[in-house]
């Protein structure tokens, strides 16, 4: 099973977004408008990434696709 979250992020260069998700286990896909699709087989993985970037627990913001 996979897990989603997308963000847009538009104060980080590519390079530390890519960054910030290796360093949580995930991967990072680019899309439009400064859009950013983290995704992660490993919810905890992904629930960490989120919860670090909003400063606030992100359970009900990650979907499982």
């Amino acid at each position: 099973m996979t897990y989603q979250i997308t963000f847009t992020i538009t104060t980080a260069t590519k390079k530390l977004i890519k960054q910030f998700a290796e360093d949580h286990n995930t991967t990072v896909k680019a899309s439009a408008n400064n859009t950013y699709i983290f995704s992660s087989d490993s919810f905890d993985n992904l629930h960490e990434l989120a919860s670090d970037f909003l400063n606030k627990d992100a359970t009900d913001l990650i979907i499982k696709i």
